[in-house]
């Protein structure tokens, strides 16, 4: 029987006009291939399921072949939650072991999934960032629509990208390709553990 193994990673979202941080934690354990999503509600557990395998597959990574559960907290937040997708995809490939241990720490994922593995922009991008940069986080991974209002947020280092797979290379320390981008108004966003 294989060890269970767990994957962290930060989304955000907005309440009325206030930011707040999502934590996911995703499991990976035996038992029969499938992903479970605990703390959203039961309208989107299926759409947000649909979307984060289609965006994983296709961004050419193999779906972990065990059982996999994803929880989202805190639970008073889930309804207000849009842009956790991109969060829930890093959690559970760090957890199957595709993304460095580490490799997310100290930063906010926000955006949305496309079935092809794009990066969708969200709304209430500022207040969400604010609060993450008030937790303590350090950078920040957004859509590329979101960048220009994302910049804006003090003490954060932004990276904006078109897709998954981008995402995935930077959280790896590979280079980052043409369509993966660090506005030129933000500081450098190296990814946990680079330079160590």
């Amino acid at each position: 029987m294989s060890t269970p193994s767990s994957g962290l990673a930060t989304g955000a979202a907005v309440a009325g006009l206030d930011g707040y941080l999502a934590q996911v934690q995703a499991e990976v354990s035996d038992g029969p291939p499938g992903l479970a999503i605990v703390g959203l509600p039961d309208t989107t557990v299926r759409e947000t399921r649909d979307r984060v395998y289609a965006a994983v597959t296709n961004s050419g990574e193999a779906w972990p072949a065990r059982a996999i559960t994803a929880t989202v907290q805190p639970d008073w937040l889930s309804r207000h939650v849009t842009g956790t997708d991109l969060a829930i995809a890093v959690a559970v490939l760090t957890a199957a072991g595709a993304v460095p241990p580490g490799a997310a720490a100290g930063c906010v994922f926000l955006a949305e999934l496309g079935l092809d593995g794009s990066l969708r922009p969200v709304r209430g991008i500022a207040p969400a960032l604010h609060a993450a940069a008030r937790a303590g986080c350090t950078r920040a991974v957004v859509a590329v629509p979101n960048s220009a209002e994302a910049v804006m947020v003090p003490g954060l280092a932004v990276v904006s990208c078109p897709s998954l797979r981008g995402v995935l290379a930077w959280l790896r320390g590979q280079p980052l390709s043409e369509e993966t981008t660090t506005p030129a108004t933000s500081a450098p966003a190296q990814p946990a553990g680079a330079g160590r």
